[in-house]
């Protein structure tokens, strides 16, 4: 029975506590011995294995130092018989009224130690329904704390989701202003292509004005070849009148008439020269204005060069922009790794936080259950006691 307690000699008690298979051996001073049993041990195994076993049919011997007085119990506590008394052959049952005699004041004590158990009973239901306060108190911390981790995680959540949000909107205004760009190239290169269309005008109304410049000479040269036949008609006119003046003095000067034809010869000599040196001058002034073209051609390539070299100064700014926005982009990007290393050490300052806050509940679940052992030590001093 629980708590049931009996005195074996002037040495050993053994008692039975709370469940039938664990039991304690004490001095009758109180001094604890040993125990044995399931709840705490193996079966007949005690810190003094001569003094207790356990037989193969459960049932528990106990015995004095020196084996001459054994009493044997069953598992409930009931005294089954003793034997070995002083010059008895060692394993002799006399049969259990040999327990009385030893039995002396142990109805008195036994109430008194009854009512001493059941203080200590009551005592000790105290304590648990303390323990038990205790533990639904940290029970209610834990869940406390559980809750308060979850509202971080909470939190934690929502500012993961805010960052995505951030994030996301970062991601935006990056397309948006990759568009803007994309809108300014644009918006450039039609701004090139109106500059050389431009151009292409201002080359085809230079080929224009060239082109006018060339009839419009074509024409000059028409009419001075038209005022040209026309001086010769009326050379030719004027000849026809001298010759029929020649004619109708032909017949009072006829020698003057051949002198005046060598004459006329020789004039007619010199016109040719006349015309030889015009035409010498004409093909003159037509290398001229051939040297002039081809100045004028010069000038024309020296204009492309220049405007091609303007192109290429066009080009060169257009690839000095597209460095300087790659470089923007450059930085962009290093900002964005900046801010994501920041966001890392915050996430590795969360986990050292965390760290630190799981080896401070460490630590109080240490000093619970030093508490707790101090209990322990407490009650096992109290046992004691008895």
């Amino acid at each position: 029975m629980p708590g049931k307690r009996k005195e074996l000699l002037r040495y050993y008690s053994i008692a039975l506590k709370g469940n039938r298979f664990m039991f304690k051996v004490f001095q009758s001073d109180g001094t604890f011995v040993g125990k044995f049993g399931s709840c705490g041990s193996k079966a007949g195994q005690l810190e003094h294995p001569h003094y207790i076993a356990v037989s193969n049919t459960n049932r528990v011997i106990v015995s004095d130092s020196n084996n001459h007085r054994v009493q044997i119990f069953d598992v409930n506590g009931r005294v089954l018989t003793a034997f070995g008394t002083e010059g008895s052959e060692e394993g002799q049952f006399k049969g259990t009224e040999t327990w009385k005699g030893n039995v002396g004041g142990y109805e008195e004590r036994e109430r008194e130690r009854e009512r001493e158990r059941e203080r200590e009973r009551e005592r000790e239901r105290e304590r648990e329904r303390e323990r038990e306060r205790e533990r639904e108190r940290e029970r209610e911390r834990e869940r406390e704390r559980e809750r308060e981790r979850e509202r971080e995680r909470e939190r934690e959540r929502e500012r993961e989701r805010e960052r995505e949000r951030e994030r996301e909107r970062e991601r935006e205004r990056e397309r948006e202003r990759e568009r803007e760009r994309e809108r300014e190239r644009e918006r450039e290169r039609e701004r090139e292509r109106e500059r050389e269309r431009e151009r292409e005008r201002e080359r085809e109304r230079e080929r224009e004005r060239e082109r006018e410049r060339e009839r419009e000479r074509e024409r000059e040269r028409e009419r001075e070849r038209e005022r040209e036949r026309e001086r010769e008609r009326e050379r030719e006119r004027e000849r026809e009148r001298e010759r029929e003046r020649e004619r109708e003095r032909e017949r009072e000067r006829e020698r003057e008439r051949e002198r005046e034809r060598e004459r006329e010869r020789e004039r007619e000599r010199e016109r040719e020269r006349e015309r030889e040196r015009e035409r010498e001058r004409e093909r003159e002034r037509e290398r001229e204005r051939e040297r002039e073209r081809e100045r004028e051609r010069e000038r024309e390539r020296e204009r492309e060069r220049e405007r091609e070299r303007e192109r290429e100064r066009e080009r060169e700014r257009e690839r000095e922009r597209e460095r300087e926005r790659e470089r923007e982009r450059e930085r962009e990007r290093e900002r964005e790794r900046e801010r994501e290393r920041e966001r890392e050490r915050e996430r590795e300052r969360e986990r050292e936080r965390e760290r630190e806050r799981e080896r401070e509940r460490e630590r109080e679940r240490e000093r619970e259950r030093e508490r707790e052992r101090e209990r322990e030590r407490e009650r096992e001093r109290e046992r004691k006691r008895f």
